[in-house]
């Protein structure tokens, strides 16, 4: 469910995902299919576990937030890199 969505998502903005909202937009649906996917669908039917909801918006949440920071991190480092590889012996 995971690539079908992020390949619908390259759809709709373009094909890439350079432009920080982008990148940003992308990092965020992901941690929203995860985390509601773990904690609503495989925790009760694999593990028959239930979490109380405000568990899994907190959860959801902080992963909302850690994805944010690696997105705007991965955005920063993202032309240094590209410039090193570039210039590196083959």
């Amino acid at each position: 469910s995971w690539g079908f969505s992020l390949d619908l998502y390259l759809m709709l903005v373009g094909q890439t995902l350079h432009p920080f909202h982008a990148m940003l937009g992308a990092a965020v649906l992901r941690e929203l299919l995860a985390y509601s996917y773990m904690y609503l669908i495989l925790a009760p039917f694999l593990w028959k576990q239930f979490y109380a909801w405000w568990y899994v918006g907190l959860k959801v949440s902080l992963g909302v937030v850690g994805c944010t920071i690696g997105a705007w991190l991965a955005w920063r480092l993202a032309p240094p890199i590209e410039s090193a590889t570039r210039y590196a012996a083959p």
